[in-house]
């Protein structure tokens, strides 16, 4: 399964909405600019662009999705080196977290289980560490994260992200029983 309609797949996204909340529709895409991390508007432009196909190839999809994921990385290590945790840095974690998602459904939807579960555990990661997140100053800032609302939805989507991988079952084989004595005659 390769290409799909993306409507269809836009539905099952679930966060689909959400990752591309800071977006404009496709037909504006070229105006979108990602203020607070910049290096990222190319690709979400073009994901958005992709979006907007009638017919998408999940795997180019997918890929595309990393690397708006690795943009948003590279502007949360910036944020931090810079001093900018609240809420530039919360923000470009979201984003990654968001997008990770996103790829986590890809993932399942081509079978790439192991990459699913990968991503989504780095959405949670990401996620928990911008829900959690408490100034260490409480005296000149006393908030959470502005962005805690966005992560803690996205940790609530990942069950349902989860639910598309399918559970191994482990089968006991002869090979793997203990052998039992021969039954007396």
């Amino acid at each position: 399964m390769s290409s799909m309609n993306f409507s269809r797949f836009a539905i099952t996204t679930g966060v689909l909405a959400y990752a591309l909340a800071g977006a404009v529709p496709a037909q504006a895409a070229d105006r979108f600019s990602d203020v607070i991390c910049p290096q990222a508007t190319p690709k979400v432009v073009e994901f958005t662009e992709m979006g907007a196909q009638p017919k998408i190839n999940l795997v180019d999809l997918r890929n595309l999705t990393h690397a708006v994921v690795d943009r948003y990385d590279d502007c949360a290590k910036q944020k931090l080196s810079d001093g900018y945790i609240e809420p530039k840095m919360h923000y470009a974690q979201t984003r990654a977290a968001s997008f990770l998602v996103i790829a986590a459904r890809i993932e399942a939807k081509i079978q790439d289980y192991d990459g699913a579960q990968a991503d989504i555990s780095r959405a949670r990661d990401l996620a928990s560490e911008v829900s959690e997140w408490r100034p260490v100053d409480l005296r000149s800032y006393s908030r959470p994260s502005y962005y805690q609302d966005s992560a803690k939805e996205i940790l609530a989507s990942l069950s349902e992200v989860r639910a598309m991988i399918p559970t191994l079952q482990v089968q006991t084989t002869t090979e793997n029983a203990t052998p039992r004595p021969p039954a007396k005659p």
